[in-house]
């Protein structure tokens, strides 16, 4: 996207996928890079599952969530990365997009599901080799797209001052700064990319690194992954 061209030029990252945006039958690969730090809990890490970070062994209260509103379907929409094997009507695709968005904005949450199913069918049918829309550089596009973009959401809340905790394919969580409003940062960001956050307040994470994490949110949610999730009596306890 060009606003990665302007905000990352000359960054290892950007010069890494500029190297293969002329194969047509490029697979995404994987690279690191380091932001705010040489050690691990600073690694950003691209790759075809998404863009991953976390600090290691942290645990803390009064964070903040934010994800991209249905991420790989947005970015196809916004920036006309269909496959192209969609000879018929692919203007469809963006109508499904909206109504979707609509549903989950008004609660409807079996349509918003449904839909949801239909949206990442089509992305996840650009890597299959006996359907239609098989096309693995529209896929890989997509997916790079959005770790460029979500890159440069933490890099600006970084230098703004803010402590990046976790970073997960669509998702960011930071610490909240009492001197600094995040709200303007991620907004102008918004525009930019021409995509929408959605933000959960958090009450309490225990993480051990991106794969292994206990968050309980304000409104009573939790969220668990790895052996937090399989241990109930742990996350009960830290959730108290």
């Amino acid at each position: 996207p060009e606003m990665a061209m302007k905000e990352l030029a000359g960054t290892e990252v950007l010069e890494f996928y500029l190297k293969h945006q002329s194969n047509p039958d490029y697979i995404h690969e994987k690279i690191e890079v380091y932001m705010g730090g040489n050690d691990d809990s600073h690694k950003y890490q691209f790759g075809f599952g998404g863009l991953h970070q976390a600090l290691l062994n942290y645990g803390s209260k009064n964070l903040v969530n934010m994800d991209v509103a249905s991420l790989y379907p947005s970015l196809l929409v916004q920036y006309g990365l269909m496959s192209r094997g969609a000879s018929k009507n692919p203007e469809s695709y963006k109508d499904v997009h909206h109504t979707r968005l609509a549903a989950k904005r008004e609660g409807k949450k079996l349509l918003n599901e449904g839909l949801k199913l239909i949206l990442n069918g089509v992305i996840g049918a650009m890597l299959s080799e006996f359907n239609p829309l098989y096309d693995t550089w529209s896929n890989s596009s997509i997916c790079v797209h959005g770790q460029l973009l979500l890159f440069i959401l933490a890099k600006r809340l970084f230098d703004a001052g803010f402590n990046i905790v976790q970073t997960n394919t669509d998702g960011i969580m930071i610490e909240r700064q009492a001197d600094v409003d995040f709200m303007p940062i991620c907004k102008q960001w918004e525009e930019d990319s021409r995509l929408v956050l959605e933000y959960d307040e958090i009450d309490i994470l225990q993480q051990n690194n991106v794969n292994n994490y206990y968050c309980k949110f304000t409104n009573g949610k939790v969220k668990s992954k790895g052996f937090y999730l399989s241990n109930e009596k742990f996350g009960k306890a830290t959730s108290k």
